[in-house]
């Protein structure tokens, strides 16, 4: 009776175990593969031209990103390393809210600049290559005027 009852456990753990609300999200875009993101805290690079002339060249930033939906993240943005704003920025958002899209093998990637007195709107846009990592072509616009570059995350 009691190998029964461990063998009942076993199984009851066994089962339960399979999480169907995985991080990982369906790429029919890249072979039916799946790709993962995983919540969480992630490092990144920013290399941007601005039309002002400013040039950024693996600007240290940072984002913690949470999932929304099967397809859909958010988070917040920090043009730091070490994910504090980087211009006190007020609020819960850092330097600004994120979203992420990943949609028929598309990443799409979004950032309200609240960055006082050089407000902007960024987006990005690429493939996934590898787990937890996304390095995306960038473009928008802000008090420095239009940016057009590139934006890396990596867990």
């Amino acid at each position: 009776m009691k190998n029964v009852m461990y063998l009942l456990l076993i199984t009851v753990f066994l089962c339960c175990s399979n999480n169907n609300d995985s991080d990982t999200v369906e790429d029919p875009g890249n072979g039916n593969e799946t790709f993962l993101l995983e919540e969480g805290n992630y490092k990144g690079l920013w290399n941007s031209t601005a039309t002002n002339g400013s040039v950024y060249t693996d600007l240290k930033i940072t984002a913690t990103i949470k999932k929304v939906s099967k397809t859909e993240y958010s988070g917040s943005l920090f043009i730091s390393e070490n994910y504090t704003s980087c211009c006190n920025t007020s609020g819960n958002n850092g330097d600004g809210p994120i979203t992420i899209k990943i949609e028929n093998g598309k990443v799409t990637f979004k950032w309200v600049d609240q960055i006082p007195n050089c407000t902007g709107e960024f987006v990005a846009t690429g493939n996934h290559t590898q787990n937890n990592r996304l390095k995306l072509k960038l473009t928008g616009n802000d008090c420095e005027g239009d940016h057009s570059g590139e934006i890396e995350f990596f867990k």
